[in-house]
Order: C-alpha cells, then structure tokens, then sequence
C-alpha cells in the first residue's frame, strides 16, 4: 500500500471579467455598440509528490480532483481519497472514466480555501476480486466436503478472513486517526508532528521525557575513576551538583562522553542546555583556592588578584589560573 498525503491546496475563486469596449472613428456613428464579451475560468488548485499528481477544479458547488502518476501520467482511478475541507474531512467519490468529484458547497463563496488531500493508493479493485474469487472457490470446497480434505476449507477459510481485514483496514485508515500513546509519562522534548504529514515505519514523531531525571554529557579527553564529585555551572550562574554515572565509548576525535545526573534542583533547567561540568580528577595542582569573583583581568589580558596587605592597600599579583569546581579557581603565582 502506497499512502501519500499532499500538502495544503490553495483554492481562490475567482471571477475575471474582460470587456471590450467599441470604437468610433470620426464621421462614422455606430449605431449599436457590440456586446462585451466575457470570459470566466474556473478556480484551480495543484500539487504533487514524488508519485503522485493532483489537480483541483471548482465547479460552482463541487470539486472535481484529477489526479495522476506523476511519471507515467496516467490517471490513477482506484485510490481512496480523503480531502480535509474548512467543514470538516470529506471522501471523493471516484466514477468510471470521470474524475474524482466531491461536494463543496462553502466553494461558492470567494476567498482563500485550504485543503489538504489524503491519497491512499490501495489495488481496492483488486482485494474485492481476490475475495470474489475465494469465495467461489470456498464455496466449492464446501459443496465437495465429502471429496476434499477438511485443512483445505479450513486454509480458503483462514485465507478469506485475511483478505476480509485487508479491505475493512483500508476503509478504517481512510477515514478513523490512529492513537498515538507514549510508553511513559513526561513533556514534549521535540516533535516533528505536521498537519497532513503522513509517517513512515521507525519515524520518531516527539519525543517525551521525564523532566524529574535529566542527565549531562559532558566530553573528555581523559575518563574519570568511579567515585568522582563534580557540579555543572548554569549560564545564570547557579551551580548544580551531579553525580558520575559512568562514561561510554570514544567518539570522533578521541573524545570520551561522561554521564553526570544531576541531584539537585531542576527547575529552569531545558533539555539541550549548555553548561559547564567541573569534576573532580585523580591529579593534583598547587595553588590556592580563590572565588572566582576574586580573580581579574589585567589590561594586557593576564589574570590578577589582589592581596589586601594592609589598611586600605591592595597589591596586584599576577597568577595562573585553572578551573577548581563551579564557584573556585585555583590560582598559582607567576614565575
């Protein structure tokens, strides 16, 4: 079954009028000017997919849908086809030799109408001459009960009933919407759901997540051990404890994706969120541990702390600076 939905269709009524006038010559005095004549062309709407053509014409009250294979041309006359109308959805009922047609009367009035038509391409005309003929065949089997194993009755039977929910299960996905259940509680991360999208098996329409647990991967060139301590800086400036769950393969670039939790509070926290993590490694740096308001930076773009040395007197130092946690830095004097 090839099932394709076309994008929203653009119908506008419209009525265009062109007259013209006649003209008289000097010493010539027609007598009866000749009827203007007008010209109407009804109101038409297309689109296509990569299988599919359709064409929409309004007809006073009704429309009229051509739709066609758009690689070989041909017209296509077995599909089911639902059309999202402004009352509401409507099926297009298919005629021998004649395009699909449908009633429309909200398109006699002029304006702008959206449409959006669900074409099921569906050998319906096929499944109803395979159960015809299994039918008779069945029907067959039963009148020569007395001649035929029993399993082959039982096997047209089984064959039949397939066939059966082929063509109620066509019918159902024309006109009934399939539920969309998530396999656990949360909010909508992403969602790529679309008015008339139609989705291919294994496409992820959202995704739900559970906003109570929310993890960081943070990339490192080095791995952690198993009992490390480490804090996430927010861009407000809040500092989040986490707690080292473990870290995965390398990736591109040698780098080790590390898995924090985060254990404290959550609230202003988004998926997708850049942060900063400061963790805890087995290495150890000299220095003395300063806030990080404490730390300056110099005109020639060096880092400076100041030492308060007596009343009213600062002395500038020059140092090195190294990332400690998420409110510390460690700084070392400048050789």
């Amino acid at each position: 079954m090839s099932r394709v939905c076309l994008p929203a269709l653009w119908v506008a009524l419209l009525l265009a009028t062109v007259i013209a006038p006649a003209v008289a010559h000097e010493g010539h005095d027609h007598d009866a000017p000749p009827a203007p004549r007008s010209t109407t062309s009804a109101p038409r709407a297309e689109t296509a997919s990569d299988s599919i053509e359709l064409v929409v014409i309004a007809r006073g009250g009704e429309l009229e849908l051509y739709i066609d294979d758009f690689r070989t041309n041909a017209p296509i006359d077995d599909a089911a086809v639902e059309v999202e109308t402004p009352t509401g959805p409507e099926v297009a009922k298919p005629e021998s030799g004649r395009p699909y047609r449908l009633a429309a009367p909200w398109a006699l009035k002029p304006g702008r109408h959206d449409l959006v038509a669900t074409v099921i391409r569906q050998q319906a005309s096929e499944i109803d001459q395979q159960i015809a003929i299994v039918e008779r065949r069945l029907t067959r089997l039963r009148s020569l009960r007395d001649v035929v194993p029993r399993t082959q009755s039982e096997d047209t039977e089984t064959e039949l009933r397939g066939l059966r929910e082929r063509r109620a299960s066509l019918d159902q996905a024309r006109r009934e919407p399939e539920p969309l259940v998530a396999p656990m509680d949360g909010v909508v991360a992403t969602s790529t759901a679309a008015t008339g999208r139609i989705a291919d098996p294994g496409t992820v329409v959202s995704q739900i997540i559970d906003p109570r647990h929310l993890w960081v991967e943070a990339l490192q060139f080095e791995a952690l051990g198993q009992a490390q301590q480490a804090s996430a800086r927010l861009p407000d400036g809040r500092i989040a404890p986490l707690a080292f769950r473990g870290s995965g393969l390398a990736g591109p670039g040698q780098a080790i994706p590390l898995h924090f939790a985060i254990t404290g509070d959550l609230s202003g926290l988004r998926v997708g969120q850049l942060v900063t993590v400061l963790a805890d490694t087995e290495a150890t740096q000299e220095g003395l541990a300063l806030p990080r308001s404490a730390v300056l930076r110099g005109s020639s773009g060096v880092s400076i702390v100041y030492e308060h040395s007596a009343a009213e007197q600062f002395r500038p130092h020059e140092v090195r600076i190294a990332p400690l946690n998420g409110d510390r830095m460690l700084a070392a004097c400048r050789t």
